[in-house]
């Protein structure tokens, strides 16, 4: 949810100002996305009934 929120104030603020989004904030924003989606996935299937 974070990275998501990021990355609209990201695109928005630069597209406004006409500006190219910096590749190190498009990598991390990245990074976090992926590193969140990681956390989701590992918490579901610790969750799911063994059996």
């Amino acid at each position: 949810m974070l990275a998501a929120l990021g990355g609209v104030f990201m695109n928005l603020n630069y597209h406004w100002k006409l500006l190219p989004l910096p590749k190190w904030l498009v990598l991390v924003h990245a990074a976090i996305a992926v590193t969140g989606f990681v956390l989701l996935i590992a918490a579901t299937c610790s969750m799911a009934p063994n059996g």
